[in-house]
């Protein structure tokens, strides 16, 4: 999976994702048949060495469009195959037991071209599902501060989760409610993002209230709700959340517990993510207008 700027917007992520994936994959196709073509033209070398190319490839791991277990197990034996043509036409190995006919390889080819458009029909779903939910929610620009006003940034570092690695499009929804419960801005999402380290998902992006502290209600509470994609039930889901209250926001770094779905935005039924030390970790701005 491709390392993607977490200043994308979600639409571009997915986007960025799947041309990725599926230029590489579409270009290993190719490779191979250019291997097919020499193959079938009986230059055995070049072929040989074509073959050996793509196998590289697969190898390194850059190409990886499987959707489930089953896949992988395809991509394995396709690739074990189109490996040991290549020994034959070196005429390493001449043994009745490991012959790969060339129609076997170009069967391949079709397999390889299935597993593409699977791959492709299962993302565009999930692109729809992550922008079915985000809509135009996306982060808002920073507005100026005019005098006597006090505009509030915070800078969403990172959040730890145990297992950070296995999130599929993990973004962050932003919300600011009254003592009520009820809306006060906008709500706002996160581009997703695939910058891990250890048990952390990097963000690194600033959420811009767009509302000055000083017309805010006396009492507020700002949300931060984790949310990821489920491939099995195709649905995006609330992971967990965590929230801060007025009083606790000053310039400078902070560290906010994390707590289990489902939000509670009265704050009374609230429980711990994990006994670890793991945290929502953000960084206060506050710009003043001066009169």
């Amino acid at each position: 999976m491709p390392r993607i700027d977490p200043n994308q917007s979600t639409d571009g992520l997915v986007n960025a994702t799947m041309t990725g994936v599926t230029n590489s994959a579409n270009q290993l196709v190719q490779a191979l048949e250019t291997a097919i073509k020499n193959d079938s033209w009986g230059q055995r070398l070049e072929a040989a060495q074509q073959y050996r190319k793509v196998v590289s490839l697969y190898e390194e791991g850059s190409v990886n469009f499987c959707t489930d277990e089953e896949d992988e197990k395809r991509l394995e034996r396709v690739f074990a195959q189109v490996k040991r043509r290549a020994a034959i036409l070196d005429a390493q190995t001449l043994d009745a037991g490991t012959q790969v006919t060339l129609d076997a390889i170009k069967a391949n080819t079709e397999t390889l071209k299935e597993m593409i458009a699977k791959y492709e029909k299962r993302l565009n779903r999930r692109h729809s599902s992550v922008a079915q939910l985000c809509g135009d929610k996306l982060l808002l620009p920073r507005k100026p501060s005019k005098p006597g006003q006090s505009m509030l940034t915070i800078k969403i570092e990172k959040i730890g989760i145990k297992d950070a690695g296995t999130y599929v499009d993990p973004f962050i929804t932003v919300k600011v409610k009254n003592i009520a419960g009820e809306d006060v801005c906008p709500e706002q999402n996160t581009p997703s993002s695939y910058h891990i380290q250890d048990n952390y998902i990097l963000y690194n992006v600033n959420v811009h209230i767009p509302v000055p502290l000083e017309k805010l209600p006396k009492e507020f509470f700002v949300f931060f709700e984790f949310h990821h994609y489920k491939e099995k039930q195709d649905k995006v889901s609330c992971r967990c959340f965590s929230f801060i209250e007025r009083q606790e926001i000053k310039e400078g770094c902070a560290v906010v517990e994390i707590y289990k779905k489902p939000v509670d935005y009265n704050r009374k039924k609230l429980y711990l993510l994990t006994e670890k030390t793991l945290y929502l970790h953000l960084y206060y701005t506050i710009a003043k207008g001066f009169k």
